[in-house]
């Protein structure tokens, strides 16, 4: 690990002193095939960088996102880990799935039933800690280079260090499987597989064998040049675009009305079954509800609005920031809301609309991301472009958020390979999905009215935020400073 590492180390340094343009792609590459040669918590953060549109934009092909079904095989002794194994008619020498963290068997038991056993991998459980603290190194070191890229997650390593141990934890991991059988149970579109807790233990989870065809499968059949959706019907008899709007259905339905919303829906989870229906697999990731499911269902709704063209398209802008700010940044926003009399959200949204306009009228590239619908990366790209607004989007809210930038990923990169409006088309279904479960099931009325910052914190807060405008961006920083005076 240690040669390797100073090999990355060299070979970003050439890259920095090099003359090529794009660098950042470059350093990206470079991390992406170094963290892929590794296993364990390296490969399990380099998928979790996978699912960022900003690290895999700009180098990368469909390939790459083998990175979810390739990690390196480990050996197990079964007899000796697996609980009751006389008990089993049959279980596969080999692996038939191998994971950054578990290895998969399939097993026949004397009921005749095919069962998947989940079984975590003896290096993982050894190393974890090592490994985690060996990580936190290597995040600062590509922070040098590229920080732009890694300040997100540079605040969020530690939330980050907590989820792999989480997933680790088989106890937890079939409560959540219980958890979400219960939920599904009887379901039209979505499947879990049954837990067999008598079989299973703290190193070994005996699931029910789901068959079917893995996501990130169709996603590597587009190096062949087949069509994605072809080969998905051929395959399940199923439609492609309608599964992955079900996906984003039930993650945006769950986020709004349960206490727990499956929380890795990467193209390596999910699989592909007849009669459009889905089935999650690896339940040792959960995403909690937001902090308000109301402040969550009034985004979604205006993403909504605004995709479908219910509203004008500038109060439509205006009205996703505004629920933006509330669903993700509940304390940050209600501080500041306590110093300008609850107007700064109406500030800071009045001056991106009116940037919108600005910039739009001269701008072919966010004119094209906003008529598909790609809003996240109009925000970050263009109206808040390196944190301008100081953000502080709540990390109480991380494995949601990670769980709904998965699902992006997924269907923009989808998207671009049809070069259609699919992404757009996918969203909107899989938002009326949702909306449809809601005549059943009430989403609480839980908005966040107070704040974890001082009144002295909020004022701190405000003043940041105007430098960092002043010294920025001139055009917001008058317009909102102009509303502060009024």
């Amino acid at each position: 690990m240690k040669k390797s590492l100073i090999s990355l180390i060299f070979r970003f340094i050439f890259i920095y002193f090099s003359k090529v343009k794009n660098k950042e792609n470059l350093y990206k590459k470079e991390l992406f095939y170094f963290l892929k040669a590794k296993s364990g918590v390296y490969n399990k953060f380099l998928q979790v960088l996978c699912i960022t549109h900003k690290f895999m934009e700009g180098w990368s092909g469909t390939k790459e996102f083998t990175v979810y079904n390739q990690a390196e095989r480990e050996y197990i002794n079964l007899k000796e880990v697996i609980p009751n194994y006389e008990s089993y008619k049959y279980i596969t020498e080999e692996p038939i799935a191998v994971g950054s963290f578990a290895q998969v068997y399939r097993a026949e038991n004397k009921n005749n039933e095919v069962l998947a056993l989940k079984i975590l991998k003896p290096s993982v459980y050894h190393n974890l800690k090592h490994d985690l603290k060996t990580l936190k190194h290597l995040v600062r070191l590509a922070n040098i280079f590229m920080p732009s890229s890694f300040l997100d997650f540079n605040e969020a390593i530690d939330e980050f260090n907590n989820i792999c141990i989480t997933e680790t934890d088989y106890e937890r991991e079939i409560y959540n499987l219980k958890y979400f059988y219960e939920i599904y149970s009887n379901h039209p579109y979505v499947v879990i597989p049954k837990v067999y807790e008598d079989l299973s233990n703290d190193f070994v989870i005996a699931q029910e064998f789901i068959e079917g065809i893995t996501l990130s499968d169709i996603l590597s059949c587009y190096e062949k040049g087949e069509d994605l959706s072809k080969k998905a019907e051929s395959l399940t008899g199923s439609n492609l675009f309608t599964q992955l709007a079900i996906v984003g259905g039930e993650l945006l339905r769950c986020a709004m009305t349960k206490e727990f919303t499956y929380g890795d829906p990467h193209p390596g989870n999910i699989i592909l079954l007849n009669n459009n229906k889905v089935a999650y697999i690896d339940f040792g990731i959960v995403g909690r509800k937001p902090l308000s499911q109301k402040a969550f269902y009034d985004w979604t709704k205006s993403y909504y609005d605004f995709l479908t063209k219910s509203n004008n398209s500038l109060n439509g802008f205006k009205s996703l920031i505004d629920t933006t700010c509330h669903c993700f940044c509940p304390d940050f926003i209600n501080a500041l809301n306590f110093c300008t009399d609850n107007k700064m959200v109406d500030m800071i949204s009045n001056a991106l609309t009116k940037k919108l306009t600005l910039v739009g009228n001269n701008n072919n590239d966010l004119n094209k991301l906003i008529n598909d619908g790609h809003m996240f990366k109009v925000f970050t790209d263009f109206m808040n472009n390196k944190n301008l607004f100081c953000l502080s989007m709540d990390m109480r809210n991380f494995q949601l958020l990670k769980a709904m930038q998965a699902y992006i990923c997924t269907i923009t990169t989808i998207d671009k390979r049809f070069k259609t409006n699919n992404f757009t088309e996918i969203m909107i279904y899989a938002m009326e999905y949702a909306f449809s479960y809601l005549e059943k099931e009430e989403v609480p009325y839980d908005y966040i009215q107070n704040s974890k910052y001082s009144r002295g914190d909020a004022i701190e807060l405000i003043d940041n935020l105007l430098s960092s405008l002043a010294g920025n961006d001139e055009f917001l920083f008058q317009n909102i400073y102009k509303e502060m005076q009024q």
